[in-house]
């Protein structure tokens, strides 16, 4: 958003990439959100930053200890080889068997050695291990966001907001023994050893936002009855025992509300964290010193597959087809009830006939003696329009049912049943799934709207909470020769306000379209004309090459080869090299106008008294960016002579005249 953070934008991007994708399994996150989307109507995502701590055993064996050696000296001297970067180890007993390793001013662990019995030495070193460290999405049940029945959407109530939500609380189930690892981590600071007391006799609450969950665990054929694991553990003298259930499972709320800390009749945006059994508050903070954001936003990104203004949740596609479902369960029972009936008729007799009053059960093959059957015994004819009536109306239904889905044969991969005429053609099928993709489209588009909220708030994370030296590797392919492991050093390169946007459309869900579409626009571009008029250049026919190979599935890396190694390189405007030689990086990129241009506005700048305000590195940069396009320039020359030598070559040799010598490229 601002023109100073223009080239932050490409580390931004392949960073939250990483972060979404890799470490936090962005595919099954983004599976969720389609789930909750279509079934719920809305989805809610939750984006906390997670740093998460184990203890962990880094257990190595060491060769045996040499006879002459002494082993607390041997011990020193395989610590120091396996951590040459930290500070000489601290013995710990008079013997040598147990170290303290020192890496940082966070890190420091306990080694033990022991011998093992063929005499060579276990070392095991008690680390603890970063499990994760990042921004989570996080998608939420329905039933476990409450809100005001209203709201409109989850953020904080505003004049620019109106249709806010005053509060949200965020319903979720910890294990005790989860509490208690945060408690000792420090995190929830108000919680002390007589909270945690009551939480380890308190009682399951099974009765928050049960609904959707209970339905599901008998649809599973499970039974949900808590967690009833419990141990033993010894008290301090080690004589009393006392039961604990570290598995418990209790019921945590996360309450985003307002309230006046400091007494000056405003109230300030807080979160609360509180356990529902015992009514115990676990911390208390100020929104923005958990989720810093300017403004100021709460950490929830949603988006409602069919939307209702003035209400946060939409309708799903269940509840949009629940008035024709119904209606075609009633015709299809009907149908099938009359299609019993006719197979095992009722049937009348005479009371006074010979039959023994009795109830008949008939069996195919099975005969039952009367004196006067066609004259005792009589069978209705049932009318056939019943049937016929039951398989039109579900024909019926099934069209309405396509029409208010978007959903039919033709999405399914399957020609319509008599428009075989009207689909013969690749223009004539690209033309009609265009037409059809117009509502898709716009709940896709609402859809994607989710994921950029998403990113917008992992990025607000990421600038007040991304650690020093940060490693990541691009997520997805990337271009020849090109490295895919980066390194942030310093959160300051991706500070800044971003806005975020995701370029899909319903093409990305239909192969055949994108390959038409393709193929359209290499018939259009690449024409002698185009190619004449250098609207077409080399460049942009190995990028439509490389999306046509991808549009099938393939590597096109592994065919195609670029016309030249500037191929791969961003487009850029003399003005944004200019920008990013001033913040210091010579910057790898080709010109996005033609070169000459581009030289002669580089030109221009160096005339100008701005350009006195560069350090010598900046110059230093200048000159070299100068240098590299002076020599592209020159070899475009060359190679345009060149062809223009083959060409009058071959039309002299045509007309049987000698050729002569051709003159070379002038120097610019």
């Amino acid at each position: 958003m601002q023109k100073a953070n223009k080239d932050k934008g490409p580390v931004v991007d392949n960073i939250l990439d990483y972060q979404f994708f890799v470490e936090a399994t962005g595919e099954k996150v983004v599976g969720e959100m389609a789930d909750a989307f279509v079934n719920d109507g809305v989805v809610t995502v939750f984006i906390p930053w997670v740093r998460e701590e184990r203890e962990t055993h880094d257990v190595r064996v060491l060769p045996a200890i040499p006879a002459e050696a002494v082993p607390g000296q041997y011990f020193a001297l395989q610590l120091m080889q396996l951590y040459p970067k930290a500070p000489p180890p601290i013995e710990l007993d008079k013997e040598g068997w147990r170290w303290r390793v020192t890496l940082d001013a966070d890190e420091t662990f306990i080694v033990d050695f022991y011998t093992l019995p063929d005499g060579r030495v276990e070392m095991d070193a008690a680390r603890m291990s970063t499990v994760f460290d990042g921004p989570r999405p996080i998608v939420k049940d329905y039933e476990d966001v409450l809100h005001n029945a209203r709201a409109a959407n989850l953020q904080i109530p505003s004049p620019s907001n109106p249709g806010g939500s005053a509060h949200v609380i965020l319903v979720d189930y910890p294990t005790l023994d989860e509490i208690k690892r945060l408690q000792k981590s420090g995190y929830y600071d108000l919680l002390d050893a007589e909270g945690l007391e009551k939480l380890g006799l308190a009682k399951e609450d099974t009765t928050v936002n049960q609904a959707e969950k209970e339905q599901k665990d008998v649809l599973a054929g499970k039974t949900y009855q808590g967690e009833a694991a419990t141990t033993k553990q010894p008290t301090g003298g080690g004589s009393v025992d006392r039961a604990v259930n570290d598995h418990k499972v209790l019921t945590r709320l996360m309450c985003f509300d307002i309230y006046d800390l400091d007494g000056d009749g405003m109230n300030e945006d807080v979160i609360w964290w509180v356990i529902k059994e015992e009514k115990l508050l676990l911390r208390a903070r100020e929104l923005t010193q958990v989720f810093p954001s300017s403004p100021p936003r709460r950490p929830f990104a949603e988006g409602q597959f069919l939307e209702v203004r003035g209400r946060r949740s939409g309708i799903g596609l269940p509840e949009m087809m629940e008035g024709l479902h119904d209606l075609q369960k009633q015709i299809i029972d009907q149908t099938v009830d009359n299609g019993t009936i006719t197979n095992v008729p009722f049937f009348f007799y005479r009371a006074s006939g010979t039959m023994r009053p009795e109830t008949i059960r008939m069996w195919p093959g099975e005969g039952y003696p009367i004196a006067d059957p066609k004259n005792d015994v009589m069978f209705p004819q049932l009318p056939q329009q019943g049937m016929n009536f039951g398989f039109n109306m579900i024909q019926v239904l099934n069209q309405m049912e396509e029409k208010l889905t978007t959903v039919g044969d033709l999405q399914l991969g399957r020609v319509p049943q008599g428009k075989a005429s009207a689909l013969r053609t690749v223009r004539g099928m690209q033309t009609i799934l265009q037409q059809g993709d117009a509502r898709p489209e716009r709940i896709l588009r609402r859809f994607f709207m989710c994921l950029t909220e998403v990113y917008a708030q992992m990025h607000e994370l990421n600038q007040a909470f991304l650690p020093k030296g940060k490693q990541y590797r691009v997520a997805g392919m990337v271009r020849p020769g090109e490295d895919p492991y980066r390194q942030v050093d310093d959160p300051a390169a991706v500070r800044g306000r971003f806005q975020f946007d995701f370029i899909a459309n319903a093409l990305n869900t239909s192969k055949e379209a994108l390959q038409a579409a393709l193929n359209e626009l290499g018939a259009v571009y690449f024409t002698p004309l185009m190619i004449q008029l250098g609207i077409a250049t080399p460049d942009g026919i190995y990028q439509w090459a490389r999306d046509y190979g991808k549009s099938w599935g393939q590597d096109a890396d592994r065919y195609l080869s670029p016309p030249s190694a500037d191929s791969m390189l961003p487009p850029a405007l003399a003005e944004e090299v200019i920008s990013a030689i001033m913040a210091g990086t010579l910057p790898e990129v080709r010109p996005l106008e033609p070169a000459e241009e581009h030289v002669a506005k580089l030109m221009d700048f160096a005339g100008k008294p701005e350009f006195g305000l560069l350090t010598p590195a900046q110059v230093d940069l200048f000159k070299a960016y100068l240098n590299q396009m002076r020599q592209r320039i020159v070899a475009e020359q060359q190679k345009m002579a060149l062809m223009q030598a083959a060409g009058s070559g071959a039309a002299q040799q045509g007309s049987g005249q000698p050729s002569g010598p051709v003159p070379g490229p002038q120097s610019p």
